[in-house]
């Protein structure tokens, strides 16, 4: 078996009305590949999930504040974090995320 390792997902809500989440069963199938996941406290509410839907889908899950969330092994997240959070992020860790190079040449 694999080591473990940790993977952070920050809530992703920058604008009004946006509601972007990872669904609970994808949670799970992290969980389930010896990931152990940490969601930003409140991950989910703009899809009317709440965290025991997380837990039901994931024993292991874990919820913590965003500056936990950043200093993972690995952080998931859709919308590309501002410089704030990406210096939260621990040295030697991975950030994946929609980059969108092509609209935004300063990412490059």
């Amino acid at each position: 078996m694999s080591s473990q390792f940790t993977i952070g997902l920050p809530k992703m809500h920058k604008e009004a009305g946006e509601r972007r989440a990872f669904l609970p069963s994808f949670v799970a199938r992290m969980a389930q590949h010896n990931a152990q996941v940490v969601l930003e406290t409140g991950y989910g509410s703009g899809m009317n999930y709440r965290e025991n839907d997380y837990r039901r889908a994931a024993a292991t899950v874990r919820f913590a504040p965003p500056d936990e969330v950043y200093r993972q092994d690995y952080v998931l997240v859709m919308r590309y974090p501002n410089d704030a959070e990406i210096a939260l992020m621990r040295p030697g860790s991975c950030l994946m995320t929609m980059a969108h190079y092509s609209t935004r040449p300063e990412r490059v």
